[in-house]
């Protein structure tokens, strides 16, 4: 479940830049091992069944067709000891 909010701008040279933010729960029904992973000391570690994850990001459609969107997230909120940084970047232009 997760909620997101985007604002679309309109430039005078045409590009619409879209700035977004969102925010979501996720729950885990099925858990292999009842969600217990090998830690850091090769110990087992009990991971949480319902994390929270956080996204910000940029798309903005250009002129021509093309778009790039850039995005950076952190998940595992609410998970101890454990921590998910992700990024993506892309460029597509029509064809």
């Amino acid at each position: 479940l997760s909620v997101e909010t985007r604002r679309r701008y309109r430039r005078s040279d045409g590009t619409l830049p879209e700035p977004f933010a969102r925010i979501g729960i996720e729950s885990y029904l099925a858990r292999p091992n009842d969600g217990r992973i090998i830690g850091d000391n090769l110990e087992l570690r009990s991971t949480a069944s319902v994390t929270g994850d956080i996204e910000a990001g940029l798309s903005v459609r250009l002129v021509g067709g093309g778009r790039f969107d850039g995005r950076v997230g952190y998940g595992d909120i609410g998970s101890d000891g454990l921590e998910s940084f992700g990024a993506v970047l892309a460029f597509s232009l029509p064809f």
